[in-house]
């Protein structure tokens, strides 16, 4: 497992209710995504079988993903609380008050942090698309 899931998911192996839950069904869900990206990602660049190539459209979203997973980690160092946010609203398709109620925050703290992390997110992609 990614060491940044470890650390969002520490002191999270208890949830203690329904809005606990969601919040860690959508890491858990982020989670399988990346990781087959990553598979897919590792088995075209190795050229295993041809069979299993994916197109190279899917292969830029595969690219994309990883590439998203890797920035989300490092907010998450820094922002714990807009990389759960993000998470939220990304990958599980939640909106502002079903991701304030997962995380026990406000409406308006959610949309701070939904808002702070896409352009901390935006610029770190950007900067890492720029250096390859």
């Amino acid at each position: 497992m990614h060491d940044c899931y470890r650390r969002l998911t520490r002191g999270s192996a208890d949830p203690r209710g329904a809005e606990q839950q969601l919040a860690l069904a959508v890491r858990i869900l982020r989670h399988v995504l990346v990781d087959y990206a990553r598979e897919r990602l590792a088995v075209t660049r190795q050229g295993v079988d041809p069979v299993l190539r994916i197109d190279p459209v899917d292969e830029r979203k595969f690219e994309h993903l990883a590439g998203l997973d890797d920035a989300l980690c490092s907010l998450a160092v820094h922002q714990p609380r807009q990389a759960q946010v993000f998470e939220c609203r990304y990958f599980g398709g939640l909106g502002d008050d079903e991701t304030a109620v997962a995380l026990s925050l406000s409406v308006l703290t959610v949309r701070r942090d939904w808002n702070a992390a896409r352009a901390w997110l935006g610029h770190a992609l950007n900067t890492a698309h720029r250096s390859h």
